[in-house]
């Protein structure tokens, strides 16, 4: 149950986000908070609770994961109201 939970999260959620990048790219996660996705060269920020949800989201996502340049590429059309979701994180959170 647990496993599935960390495979599937909710999906109307923030969550959605947090468990598709744990399961598509698992080896290019340094951290995942709740406000934030570390992975190797950049971070999705994520400050609304609700955004990255399935329904924000649809399919755009899960058509992107063939590689992370075009999951991060998804990522950055999803910036609808001008605040800035994905950045490149400074060295020290990069060695946190």
């Amino acid at each position: 149950m647990v496993g599935e939970a960390l495979r599937k999260g909710p999906e109307g959620t923030r969550e959605y986000i947090r468990c598709l990048v744990a399961r598509e790219f698992p080896f290019m996660v340094k951290r995942i908070e709740w406000e934030r996705i570390t992975l190797a060269y950049a971070q999705i920020l994520l400050y609304e609770p609700f955004g990255f949800n399935r329904e924000m989201c649809g399919n755009s996502l899960e058509e992107a994961t063939t590689n992370l340049d075009a999951f991060m590429n998804a990522v950055s059309r999803l910036e609808s109201d001008g605040s800035r979701i994905v950045s490149t994180p400074v060295k020290e959170q990069m060695h946190e």
